[in-house]
C-alpha cells in the first residue's frame, strides 16, 4: 500500500510547477506504479536476463546516479560516488551546499546561495535549491557522506548543466534484471513535478515510473546485494520558464552505507 505524504505546492513558474514532495512508506506498489499508469509500458516491467552489475566503489558511503531521458526513460549514464562515513544532518550540511553553490555561480552571481533553500531532507539526500530568477541551481548532499553527490545549473529559459558528478559511465551498461529481481529500498522520495510537453502524445513518464525502472535495473539488483539501499528521484530541468521537457532529465540516486 502506498501512502502519498504531500508537502507544500510551492510557487509555479511558466509550465513548470515546482515540487511536491511525495515520500513512500514501504515497497512501491508495482502492479500500480503511477496512479493511472500502464506498468505495461514501463522498460523492465516485463523482466531481463542481466545479472547483478556490481560496482567498484569501495568506500564506506556510495551513492549512484542515474540519468533518464524525461521523455523516453532512456538512460544517458550513471555513476557510483564514494564517500567517508561522515553524516550530516540538514542544518551541518547547508554550509557545504552554501559554499559549493557560491563557488559555482559566482562566475554569474555573488552570494546566490543566500536564496538557497533546503526542499527535501530524506532517503538518503539532502536537496538545496536556488531557485531561478535568471539563474538558479542544485545541490544534493549525502546524509551519511556529508558530500556534493549530485549538482547542476538551471537557467530560465535557457540551458543549464551538470556540475558533479563530471565523468558517467555508458548508460547502455544498465540493463533489466529478472523479474523476480525486485528491489524494494528501506526509504524512497519522488519529486512529482511537473513539466509538460507542447505536444501532444507521446505522454512523458512520471518521476516514480522512473524510479520503479531504476530500482529493476542490474545496477540497483548489485547494491542490495551488499545491503540496504534507499531511492531518490528528482525531476532535473536545466531550463526552467518554459521548462524544455526535451532537456529535463529524471535523476535517480541510489544511496548505501556498506561495511
Amino acid at each position: 500500500m502506498r501512502h502519498h505524504i504531500m508537502l507544500a505546492l510551492l510557487v509555479v513558474v511558466g509550465g513548470c510547477s515546482d515540487p511536491r514532495a511525495v515520500p513512500f512508506d514501504g515497497a512501491l506498489d508495482r502492479d500500480a506504479v503511477a496512479d493511472g499508469a500502464d506498468a505495461g509500458r514501463l522498460p523492465c516491467a516485463g523482466g531481463g536476463t542481466a545479472p547483478p552489475l556490481i560496482d567498484d566503489c569501495d568506500q564506506p558511503v556510495c551513492t549512484a546516479v542515474i540519468r533518464f531521458d524525461f521523455l523516453t526513460l532512456a538512460r544517458k549514464g550513471y555513476t557510483v560516488v564514494g564517500g567517508p562515513d561522515s553524516p550530516l544532518d540538514a542544518a551541518d550540511a547547508t554550509p557545504v551546499a552554501s559554499q559549493y553553490l557560491d563557488t559555482m555561480m559566482s562566475p554569474i552571481c555573488q552570494d546566490c546561495s543566500k536564496s538557497m533553500q533546503l526542499r527535501v531532507s530524506g532517503a538518503g539526500i539532502h536537496l538545496f535549491e536556488v531557485l531561478p530568477g535568471d539563474y538558479g541551481a542544485f545541490a544534493m548532499v549525502s546524509i551519511d557522506s556529508g558530500q556534493v553527490v549530485a549538482a547542476g545549473s538551471i537557467w530560465w529559459a535557457g540551458e543549464g548543466g551538470w556540475w558533479t558528478p563530471t565523468q558517467w559511465r555508458p548508460g547502455m551498461e544498465l540493463q533489466c534484471g529478472a523479474a523476480s529481481d525486485l528491489v524494494y529500498p528501506k526509504s524512497q522520495y519522488v519529486d512529482d513535478r511537473q513539466c509538460q510537453p507542447d505536444t501532444d502524445p507521446p505522454e512523458p513518464y512520471s518521476v516514480v515510473e522512473a524510479l520503479d525502472t531504476a530500482l529493476r535495473l542490474n545496477l540497483a539488483i548489485g547494491f542490495r546485494s551488499r545491503g540496504e539501499l534507499e531511492a531518490f528521484a528528482y525531476l532535473y530541468t536545466p531550463a526552467t520558464g518554459f521548462c524544455r521537457p526535451e532537456q529535463a532529465e529524471i535523476v535517480v540516486l541510489l544511496s548505501q552505507r556498506r561495511k
